[in-house]
């Protein structure tokens, strides 16, 4: 794929460019419909910047392109959290914090009721308070399966809580 990104990149016209896109496009199309572990191996090995770059665009565009409604569909969202921690006193034993927030709803209304999220009413939150390595490329084929509407009511989603683990005094930052 690194070879067909350099052809791309050096085309002499736009349709073999176009050419070499859509055969780029039908690749990263499988490792998306995939287990992930292959398209992580991917961009693992990428020898350039700007074999990155392309590669990059062209999934940010085959994960639009994979949505199968375009009137209605669900977009997946996280919301970086940066959370500082520290015990206090010395001594103090170490506590591990669940990673489960309480009252989502509560937290829901006030992002309705301030338009955070554009105007958008019709959304919903997890409880979990996810690792970032959990939203990385390898997880990006089973992300990208939850935004199909079921037919039937929604079910909870596979993204585990990460607890937190708080010990000594020195601050330490959570993302």
């Amino acid at each position: 794929m690194y070879a067909l990104v350099d052809d791309r990149l050096g085309a002499a016209t736009g349709d073999a460019a176009a050419r070499i896109d859509a055969q780029l496009a039908t690749a990263l199309d499988a490792m998306l419909a995939g287990d992930g572990a292959l398209l992580a191996r991917l961009f693992d090995g990428v020898p350039s910047a700007a074999v990155y770059r392309h590669l990059w665009r062209l999934l940010a565009e085959r994960e639009r392109a994979v949505a199968t409604d375009a009137d209605l569909h669900v977009t997946l969202f996280a919301m970086p959290l940066v959370v500082v921690t520290a015990a206090e006193g010395t001594g103090a034993a170490p506590v591990t914090l669940s990673g489960v927030v309480d009252d989502i709803a509560g937290k829901a209304a006030i992002l309705r009721q301030h338009r955070a999220l554009s105007g958008n009413e019709n959304f919903a939150l997890g409880n979990a308070l996810v690792a970032a390595d959990a939203l990385d490329i390898p997880h990006l084929p089973a992300l990208l399966s939850m935004r199909a509407l079921p037919s039937t009511p929604i079910l909870p989603r596979d993204l585990r809580p990460a607890p937190i683990i708080v010990s000594g005094t020195t601050e330490a930052v959570h993302l």
